[in-house]
């Protein structure tokens, strides 16, 4: 993409040189866009691994992800209750909770039509419990996973896979109109 920004630069300069203006404005708003592009990916990169996870834990991580949360949604109330973890959790587990915990919040932004989220991290002798619950509008369960891919789940699925790599559990709770409770257990 950056290579694209220099060779769109120097087509831009031979238009000038040859007094294209409308063929130059359009180069110029193409490498705009590309630009754009550009940033676009740093902003996927960083959120596929933030910077806080590996050096202060997940706890931090959710932090640092719901600030951002909160400056794209100020209509959405958020609630955390975040056990310090540190370095407790290995890099696998704390990638594989963050990606579930990402994935459900980005699902009530998208879907649940909330007013309210909440985010628990517990960490037990034995196992952390992490739980997200929105005020949404909810939606039947199916009983079966299959059920949910052909309804169109797919994140959810998703994020049942993550949990069993793991050896976790995952609860999904919902009704119309009564919101959504995802709870995911995994052993240390």
């Amino acid at each position: 993409l950056f290579n694209i920004n220099f060779q769109l630069a120097e087509v831009e300069q031979d238009l000038a040189e040859m007094e294209c203006d409308s063929l130059g404005e359009k180069i110029k708003l193409t490498s705009e866009l590309n630009q754009h592009v550009i940033q676009s990916l740093r902003n996927i990169s960083q959120g596929l691994r933030p910077p806080a996870l590996t050096p202060f834990g997940l706890e931090q991580a959710i932090y640092s992800h719901m600030e951002r949360f909160q400056q794209m949604h100020p209509d959405i109330a958020v609630y955390l209750d975040l056990t310090p973890d540190g370095q407790l959790l290995d890099e696998r587990m704390r990638l594989t909770l963050f990606r579930i915990f990402q994935n459900a919040v980005s699902n009530v932004a998208r879907h649940a039509e909330a007013t309210k989220l909440e985010v628990f991290l517990y960490l037990g002798d034995k196992k952390v419990t992490l739980e997200i619950y929105d005020n949404g509008k909810g939606f039947n369960v199916p009983k079966r996973w299959v059920e949910m891919v052909r309804q169109g789940h797919l994140g959810l699925v998703g994020m049942r896979e993550r949990v069993e790599a793991v050896n976790g559990e995952i609860k999904i709770s919902s009704k119309p109109g009564k919101g959504t409770r995802i709870q995911v257990s995994v052993p240390f």
